[in-house]
């Protein structure tokens, strides 16, 4: 689900090769997305259209998005039809009440921006009976703060300093879809080009796709990819091996041993495989951390007399015994939502009173969080030139050097201000390069070695395939227990 933006965590990778992974593929992507359309109620849901204003693709940015879009058909219908939908089942599935009142609308691209928020205006009211809506275009409070947030940690960044709301949520949206996306390089791209990524990404999204079911997904395959690795990665150095004994009559086919120099891109993958599955564990920990009873209490000092009551038996009341950041980002995002736009521009200081308070504590768990990317990132660097063989040193030079190189880079990146990004920039660059060095070695082969190195793979079918048996398996019993999940939380609020 949608990741909170995280004052000083993450990073932009200075590799060359790395460079412009994310930034740069939405500019040849073919998308046929020209606008974007999110409605904050909560749930909160994002929409891509085509040039005639129809749906290409819906977003649930939480998970009360995804029980109201779970089971419902978005694509193809107009603009209007799904804020018509999306209305009704709000209303139905309880999500607009009484306490709830207020509707978000944010439009980017080449959509009129007008006319959606008036036909969001008009769905919405039409749906909700005896509520007195409140729509507007109107970003959340989570959002404001996480922007505030944003220029305060680039400063000198003008691209940044000049974002405005808008903006910032393609942003925010475009970094959900894509892990490797900086603020600082989105805020490079045009709107165009960040409603491609948005697009793009959508399209990998499953509907069933919970925060459980991701967990589930990654870790079955994370220990796929490392048995086939182990077992298979090694065969491609057999030629290689084999032509050592060449040297001595002078008949040595190949120059560089491309073999070892696969593996090595494939074992830091796999160091840092592991590195960033502890940090997302770790940060999805972290994101449970409760708010000290005196932050609240101060929060609680900030609000007019007449609101503390409630705010203590909401947001400060939960059955857990527990405040988060984002329970009360939350919280605030319906109280400034049901606020009309008089009552806003009135509460601003309110506002950023409040958004101080709270991110004051958000800083620290978001540092806690960007400190486990860290570790993944450094714990990579201080592995990758041990995991360079010496026998290959002198041979090959040109490929250690770039690979100390990266070393270097991603010393460089773990302290930068995005950790978590560069993480996985790295990541994605280390298996582009494995796999250009696949494509280099397989061209470099004779037939005959290609050939056997196909037959000792073909010999490990057997093995891969009951892992790859078990993989599909927790796949589909994590697909099977999502669904079920969300099936019964949206027939539990139509009960």
């Amino acid at each position: 689900m949608k990741k909170r933006f995280m004052a000083l965590t993450a990073a932009v990778l200075s590799l060359s090769m790395i460079a412009g992974t994310a930034a740069g593929c939405s500019k040849n992507s073919g998308s046929d997305a020209v606008s974007y359309m999110s409605v904050d109620i909560n749930p909160s849901v994002s929409f891509t259209l085509d040039k005639h204003d129809k749906v290409l693709s819906v977003i649930a940015d939480n998970e009360d998005g995804q029980v109201v879009v779970y089971g419902e058909e978005f694509v193809g219908l107009s603009a209007e039809e799904a804020l018509d939908k999306l209305a009704e089942l709000s209303v139905k599935l309880g999500y607009l009440n009484e306490a709830n009142v207020g509707v978000s609308v944010t439009v980017a691209g080449k959509a009129d921006d007008e006319e959606i928020i008036a036909a969001a205006k008009r769905s919405f009211e039409a749906n909700a009976g005896d509520l007195d809506i409140n729509v507007s275009d109107g970003a959340t409070f989570e959002l404001q703060r996480e922007l505030k947030a944003a220029k305060a940690v680039y400063g000198a960044d003008a691209n940044v300093q000049g974002l405005d709301l808008v903006k910032f949520r393609l942003i925010t949206e475009a970094q959900m879809v894509d892990n490797t996306l900086t603020v600082s390089a989105a805020a490079e791209l045009d709107a165009s080009e960040l409603i491609a990524i948005i697009e793009q990404g959508a399209k990998k999204i499953e509907p069933y796709a919970t925060a459980a079911y991701n967990t589930a997904v990654a870790a079955a395959q994370r220990v796929y990819g490392d048995l086939k690795g182990q077992l298979v990665d090694t065969i491609w150095t057999i030629p290689y091996t084999n032509d050592i004994v060449n040297i001595v009559t002078g008949n040595r086919k190949y120059d560089v041993n491309y073999g070892v120099i696969y593996n090595l891109y494939t074992s830091s993958s796999r160091v840092l495989g592991a590195g960033l599955d502890a940090a997302e564990v770790a940060a999805q920990l972290a994101e449970e951390t409760a708010v000290a009873e005196s932050v609240l209490d101060a929060i609680e000092l900030t609000l007019p007399e007449a609101d503390r009551q409630a705010f203590a038996d909401g947001a400060d009341g939960n059955s857990d015994g527990k405040v988060t950041v984002a329970e009360l980002d939350d919280y605030f995002n319906i109280y400034f939502k049901n606020m009309t736009e008089e009552q806003r521009q009135a509460a601003e200081q309110l506002l950023n009173d409040v958004m101080d308070e709270v991110q004051t504590v958000a800083t620290e768990i978001d540092a806690s969080i960007a400190d486990e990317y860290k570790a993944a990132l450094n714990k990579l660097g201080e592995d990758i030139v041990n995991l360079i063989p010496d026998s290959i040193v002198s041979t090959v030079n040109e490929y250690v050097t770039e690979f100390k190189g990266i070393a270097e880079d991603i010393a460089e990146a773990a302290e930068g201000k995005e950790p978590m990004a560069a993480a996985y920039a790295a990541k994605q660059a280390i298996d582009n390069r494995a796999e250009m060095i696949m494509q280099t070695m397989r061209e470099d082969l004779t037939e005959e070695d290609l050939a056997d190195v196909e037959s000792r793979i073909e010999k490990l079918n057997a093995t891969l395939k009951e892992a790859e048996d078990k993989l599909n398996e927790a796949i589909e019993q994590a697909k099977a227990q999502a669904e079920k999940y969300l099936a019964d939380l949206k027939a539990e609020r139509e009960a």
